[in-house]
Order: C-alpha cells, then structure tokens, then sequence
C-alpha cells in the first residue's frame, strides 16, 4: 500500500471516529473523491452541518452529497442556490 492510500486511510479513520472532525475537514474529504467518505460526510453533516457545510455539498458535483446537502437544507429551512462559478470544494479536484 502506498504512502497516499495509508494517509488516505487514517485521514478516513479519524473522521469515522471524530464527526466533528470530518466536518470541519468536509471540503477535504469532497476534493479527494474518496468514495469510503461519503457516508461519514453525511453523517457530520447531519450532526455538526451548517449553512456553508451543506451549500459547499449542493455545489460540489456528487450526486450523493448533494442530495444530502438538498435534504439538510429543507430539514432546517434554508434557501441556499448553486454557487455557478464552482468556489466551493469540487469532488475529486484534488486526487
């Protein structure tokens, strides 16, 4: 195993362990594309989400956090729209 998949790997452990963590690491795990990261996100995001957490997961381009992110926003109420010029964390940018 090379050295990015054992840091990917405890990167991912610690969050799995630590939502809180993951939250605030979420724009990380999205540009790393790490498929195992998907439910861990959701779960922060239900746990510790916020209104940039969630708008950075409507705009981030996987069908998965974004719907997470769609049902987030109408549990709580808000009214984010996409961000078009992508600011935000991109799924896999930076793999």
């Amino acid at each position: 195993m090379g050295k990015n998949k054992v840091a990917a790997s405890l990167w991912l452990k610690k969050a799995k362990d630590d939502l809180a963590f993951a939250a605030g690491a979420h724009s990380f795990f999205i540009s790393k594309s790490e498929q195992k990261s998907i439910p861990i996100l959701i779960d922060a995001l239900n746990k510790y989400g916020n209104e940039e957490m969630a708008t950075d997961f409507l705009n981030c381009g996987n069908s998965q956090l974004e719907e997470a992110g769609r049902a987030w926003v109408k549990k709580y109420g808000y009214e984010i729209k996409g961000v078009p010029d992508g600011s935000g964390p991109q799924w896999g940018s930076k793999k």
